[in-house]
């Protein structure tokens, strides 16, 4: 890659696009910044690509892509999110790999998908925004496998704990629905969320030098949790998932299926890891 990257950054105005856009041009690189209002709508496909070729017209070649953009409401689910937090980032995905693929010469590119913790922890009161991040994982995981290893494209999936930037006072609350007046769990959260501050935030611009190295690295890690908190979530959910899978294994024998009359399915096309 070139001494001097282009980077291409959505959700710019504010958190950690804002500063990553601002730590990417303190080290020199450049960065075409996008933000929602009123130059970009990432749920508009034709808007993606319209600056898209901005871009490559200007600088010839984009080598970083930071999928940002994104917002969250508190409240019960919420499907509108759905446009920007999973189709808008599968629209950049999808356009990004394109130009890395065709147009970069030589091939070649960083696709940093900015995910969450709650991508990996369902979180009551914001459910449509941890379905929307899951499937970002889940839509990223595979493209990972399905870029060929020749076009020099890493995909590193990025899964933020609490970070300070103004993500808490910008969150949307909506009246909580009579049904859920008494949930504990939904009360928490907002009361958790009626502060502008959380004590265990981590530094956002330390996690923007952090993710500039990241994208600099010639084999950089496809699941990147970030902060000491999204770690602890991690570590914590999948022995969970490896525990509930045990308890249950016997069920699934009872569906096994001798293979000895049945042509062997391809481990290439298995394979997870």
């Amino acid at each position: 890659m070139s001494h001097h990257q282009v980077w291409f950054i959505t959700g710019s105005s504010s958190g950690l696009g804002r500063t990553m856009t601002e730590h990417v041009l303190d080290k020199g690189d450049i960065v075409v910044a996008t933000l929602r209002s009123p130059e970009l709508d990432v749920s508009n496909a034709q808007e993606i690509k319209n600056a898209f070729a901005a871009a490559v017209e200007r600088f010839g070649r984009i080598d970083a892509v930071f999928n940002n953009a994104a917002y969250c409401i508190l409240g019960e689910a919420e499907r509108a999110m759905f446009d920007v937090n999973l189709w808008g980032a599968i629209n950049v995905s999808k356009e990004a790999v394109r130009v890395f693929r065709e147009v970069n010469k030589p091939a070649g590119g960083r696709l940093l998908q900015i995910s969450s913790v709650a991508g990996i922890v369902g979180v009551p009161g914001i459910a449509y925004y941890c379905a929307a991040k899951s499937g970002l994982n889940a839509f990223s995981e595979a493209l990972s496998r399905e870029v060929d290893p020749d076009w020099n494209i890493k995909i590193v999936i990025v899964e933020p704990g609490a970070l300070r930037t103004p993500a808490l006072r910008k969150t949307v609350r909506i009246p909580s629905h009579p049904a859920y007046l008494n949930n504990k769990a939904m009360l928490a959260q907002r009361e958790a969320h009626s502060v502008d501050d959380w004590p265990w935030m981590a530094d956002t611009a330390k996690a923007a030098d952090i993710l500039h190295r990241i994208a600099a690295s010639p084999d950089p890690p496809l699941y990147l949790p970030l902060g000491t908190d999204a770690v602890d979530f991690a570590r914590a959910k999948y022995p969970q998932m490896v525990e509930a899978t045990d308890a249950v294994v016997g069920l699934s024998e009872e569906l096994r299926v001798e293979m000895t009359d049945v042509p062997a399915i391809s481990a290439g096309a298995m394979r997870l890891g």
